[in-house]
């Protein structure tokens, strides 16, 4: 009933769901005979494994709302799934990286593509399948256009209706940008930014495990993720701007809905506080080399 609305991600994390962990539980018992005590099993043994909050609090909700529809569709009186209780989960992860590891993992990247890449990640709050499904049209000087996404190779929307904005570049980022279009020689607008041999964008999967974590291991920056990236920026403008002009570099929904994103251009609060997180980091990173 639902499937023709699903991203393809969600697809598959609802296939994995309904294949992989409802069915073997299930079986062929009876909807009747489905039990709270069988379910609450099947969310305490996801948490014993090690399944994130996340995964579990999904595992929940899809459950009800599967059960949900027996009830309206009439097999079921009643949800069992309806009072499950969420079982204590493994600490969800807060990695960010101090001003001190930004400079020294930058400081360690020698191609002006990885430090492009690695600024952008911290400065303009991306996500990994943001980043990688850029073109260059989409960089409009002080903006960049964030409006696809790249999930498991496909591309398609961004996470959110809220995730589709523009975000601030700060002034020397914009000189980098440009430097890179002349080094990538004669690109059309619609080019991926961080292209392969072939043209296609860069697997960010593949480079975060096969370069930049070995690249940040060696110099004792462990912990590297895309999303300890995204944090780093969350967490180091703080005091250099207020709260919704880190949400709006964010594109977190509460923010997108504040500022009306979608209509407005960004506010000069917003690129006033990625300038000086950026101002922040270039003292650092002469520090640290002097």
């Amino acid at each position: 009933m639902h499937q023709k609305r699903w991203r393809p991600k969600t697809a598959r994390e609802l296939n994995y769901f309904f294949k992989g962990r409802l069915e073997p539980l299930i079986g062929a018992t009876a909807l009747g005979d489905i039990t709270r005590f069988q379910l609450q099993q099947q969310l305490n043994r996801l948490a014993e494994e090690g399944a994130s909050g996340s995964l579990v609090r999904k595992f929940r909700t899809w459950t009800k709302a599967v059960l949900d529809e027996a009830i309206e569709q009439r097999f079921l009186e009643r949800n069992p799934a309806r009072k499950l209780a969420i079982p204590n989960t493994r600490p969800s992860c807060k990695r960010f990286l101090t001003v001190e590891e930004v400079c020294k993992l930058l400081g360690s990247l020698v191609h002006q593509r990885d430090r492009l890449i690695v600024r952008l990640f911290v400065l303009c709050a991306l996500r990994r399948g943001e980043l990688f499904a850029f073109r260059w049209d989409d960089w409009q000087g002080a903006l960049l256009r964030v409006d696809e996404s790249i999930v498991e190779g496909e591309l398609g929307p961004t996470k959110t209706q809220g995730s589709t904005a523009h975000v601030a570049v700060p002034k020397s980022l914009q000189l980098e940008l440009e430097c890179w279009r002349t080094a990538c020689g004669d690109v059309t607008p619609r080019d991926f930014m961080f292209a392969s041999s072939r043209g296609t964008p860069l697997d960010g999967h593949n480079y975060l495990q096969r370069f930049l974590q070995p690249v940040a291991e060696k110099i004792g920056v462990p912990g590297l993720t895309f999303q300890a990236l995204r944090r780093t920026f969350a967490t180091l403008v703080q005091g250099k701007g207020n709260v919704k002009d880190a949400q709006a570099q964010l594109r977190h929904a509460h923010a997108a809905t504040t500022l009306g994103i979608y209509t407005q251009a960004i506010p000069d609060s917003v690129a006033a506080a990625v300038e000086a997180l950026d101002k922040e980091l270039a003292k650092k990173g002469k520090e640290a080399v002097q």
